[in-house]
C-alpha cells in the first residue's frame, strides 16, 4: 500500500512489485597484445575465450541476459540479450576477436596510441553500459593494473557483482628453461639471458610481484579472483571457482583456496 498516493487520489493505492528473473551479466574481455601468446595448451586469448562461453552457456541455462565488452586497441560492445541469440551473438565477436593474425593486428594499430583503450577505460566504459545489479566477469592477464584500475573496480563494485578472471602462462610463473629467447612485442626485440643467474632472478621477483599486486587489489575490493593456467581444464576450474567463488583460486592443474 504507498500511502501518499492513496492520500492524495483519495482511494487505496497499492504498488505491484515484480522479481526481476533475468539478470544482466557482463563479460570484460581483455585482448592486449600480450593476451595472444601461450606455450602450452591455448592462448591467454583462447582460454578467455572458452571461458566467456562457458559463462554465457551458464547464464542462458539460468535465464539470464548476455552481454560483453572486448577491448583490443578499440571497445566492441554487445549489449545484454537473453537466451541463445545473446550467446550467438557473443561468439561471433569472439571469432573475428581472438583471432591471432587480426586480433594482433588491431591492437599494435593502436600500441602507440596513448589514448588506446586499456582495462581502465573499459572499466569505465562498464560501468556506463552495465544496469546496476549485473553480474560483471573480468578476464584479463592484468598486465596494467594501476591506482587507477583499483579506483574503478572500487567504483564498479558499488553497484554491480564482480569476478575477476586471471589468465596466465606457465612460463610467466617462473623463467624458460637456461637460453637465449628472442622476445618482441611486435614493434620492438630485445634478448632475455635466462642463463644469467641473476636475471633468472630478476624474473622470478618480477612474476612473484606481479601476481601480488594483482592479488592485492581484488582483495582490497573484495572481489574474488580466479587464477588459471592456459593448459588447465576452463571448465572443470571454472565450475570448481563458482561453487566456492568468495575463495579466490589458483589453478594449476587443480584448484587452491
Amino acid at each position: 500500500m504507498d500511502w501518499r498516493v492513496t492520500a492524495r487520489a483519495g482511494h487505496p493505492y497499492v504498488k505491484m512489485y515484480e522479481e526481476e528473473r533475468e539478470r544482466p551479466i557482463m563479460l570484460l574481455i581483455d585482448l592486449n597484445p600480450g593476451m595472444f601468446f601461450g606455450t602450452r595448451g591455448a592462448f591467454k586469448s583462447v582460454q578467455a575465450a572458452r571461458l566467456a562461453a562457458l559463462i554465457a552457456w551458464a547464464g542462458v541455462a539460468n535465464g539470464d541476459r548476455i552481454g560483453a565488452l572486448v577491448f583490443n586497441g578499440r571497445h566492441q560492445e554487445v549489449p545484454p540479450s537473453g537466451g541463445a541469440k545473446g550467446a550467438l551473438r557473443l561468439f561471433r565477436l569472439l571469432m573475428a576477436a581472438t583471432d591471432p593474425v587480426k586480433g594482433m593486428q588491431s591492437a599494435l594499430e593502436h600500441l602507440g596510441n596513448p589514448d588506446r583503450p586499456g582495462l581502465d577505460s573499459a572499466l569505465k566504459r562498464c560501468r556506463r553500459v552495465a544496469k546496476p545489479g549485473s553480474l560483471i566477469f573480468i578476464l584479463s592477464d592484468f598486465y596494467h593494473v594501476t591506482e587507477e584500475t583499483s579506483a574503478q573496480l572500487l567504483r564498479l563494485r558499488q553497484h554491480n557483482d564482480v569476478v575477476a578472471i586471471q589468465l596466465f602462462d606457465p612460463i610467466e610463473l617462473s623463467p624458460p628453461p637456461a637460453g637465449v629467447y628472442g622476445v618482441s612485442d611486435g614493434q620492438q626485440t630485445a634478448i632475455i639471458d635466462t642463463r644469467n643467474r641473476i636475471q633468472r632472478m630478476r624474473y622470478e621477483e618480477w612474476c612473484v610481484e606481479h601476481d601480488s599486486t594483482v592479488s592485492d587489489v581484488m582483495r582490497k575490493r573484495a572481489i574474488p579472483l580466479l587464477r588459471l593456467s592456459t593448459a588447465d581444464d576452463a571448465a572443470m576450474a571454472l565450475r570448481r571457482f563458482m561453487a566456492n567463488p568468495n575463495n579466490s583460486a589458483t589453478v594449476s592443474g587443480q584448484v587452491a583456496a
